[in-house]
């Protein structure tokens, strides 16, 4: 055989190889998983591609890189019912689900996520109901989708968090990739925070490994409202305290400030602090993507 026809012909370069291609790993976390669940009354689970714009956008993906997609199942499914939809959706779709129980997938999306955050987004602020019960199942939610990213992330993963049912994901997710020796003071007294009262038995926040190279990115499906949402729910939650004071004396005060720090904390804060990477120097350790309409930073 000709040496001249092992050489590549420079007009045409040699096609990057599949295996370095499949080294990256992309995760894509949303509420949902793009796949349609069903049960029939034998107790049979039946599987469909969900319609939807960011599925039809990533439906080449595995092409070219390792993906995975994360989210809720939409319903209850009984634990020993969960290794076969696991394995089902992992083979055929390259999907993980996360397991939910009614009440707490049930208070996460209407009682916090429709009824705090999608006011706020939407410059809606008198119609915000503040619950504790469904502000601890969000933490709880947010907390059993980190374990389940936990378990699909490897060195380098890219991680791409979806809307604001996730917002607490990001900080949650660097806590569980980041050891204690690495973790800034800031991320540590909000990690305690976020996880007053929420447990992880397979990944204890005080005895995680740091995993290296960890991308984290943020995309809010809606534009971040401006800051005069911030100074109209101040005004709101002033005028409901002096309103209730007479009835319900220093509790109302103290609950509507509760809210009105919680909403300081949530968005000025908690978004914006947990991208960082420790492990690389500070000089590189931020980046910015530009995700729709929202300028968010990551690693």
């Amino acid at each position: 055989m000709s040496t001249q026809l092992l050489e590549p012909s420079l007009s045409h370069p040699p096609s990057p190889n599949p295996e370095t291609l499949l080294e990256q790993h992309l995760i894509v976390v949303s509420n949902r998983l793009p796949i349609t669940i069903t049960k029939d009354v034998h107790g049979e689970y039946h599987f469909k591609m969900s319609s939807g714009g960011l599925v039809s956008a990533l439906s080449g993906t595995k092409k070219s890189m390792s993906f995975t997609w994360i989210g809720w199942t939409g319903f209850y499914i009984p634990p020993k019912d969960r290794p076969i939809v696991d394995k089902r959706l992992m083979e055929e779709y390259s999907c993980q689900a996360v397991y939910l129980d009614d009440d707490v997938a049930d208070r996460h999306y209407n009682g916090f996520s429709n009824s705090i955050l999608w006011p706020l987004f939407h410059y809606h602020p008198g119609e915000m109901n503040f619950d504790e019960e469904n502000w601890l199942a969000y933490r709880i939610a947010n907390m059993r989708f980190a374990e389940a990213v936990r378990q699909q992330i490897r060195e380098n993963s890219m991680v791409w968090v979806q809307d604001y049912h996730l917002m607490l994901l990001p900080m949650l997710l660097r806590g569980l990739v980041t050891g204690p020796e690495l973790r800034r003071e800031f991320t540590a007294n909000e990690l305690a925070n976020i996880t007053d009262g929420v447990e992880s038995e397979d990944f204890p926040l005080d005895g995680c490994e740091t995993v290296k190279g960890v991308k984290i990115g943020f995309f809010l499906h809606t534009p971040f409202p401006s800051s005069e949402i911030y100074r109209s729910v101040f005004c709101f939650v002033c005028s409901c305290s002096n309103d209730r004071v007479g009835a319900r004396g220093s509790t109302a005060r103290l609950t509507d400030t509760r809210v009105l720090n919680f909403i300081c904390f949530f968005v000025v804060y908690l978004i914006f602090f947990c991208f960082q990477d420790p492990t690389r120097s500070s000089r590189n350790s931020t980046r910015c993507a530009l995700f729709g309409s929202n300028r968010i930073p990551y690693l």
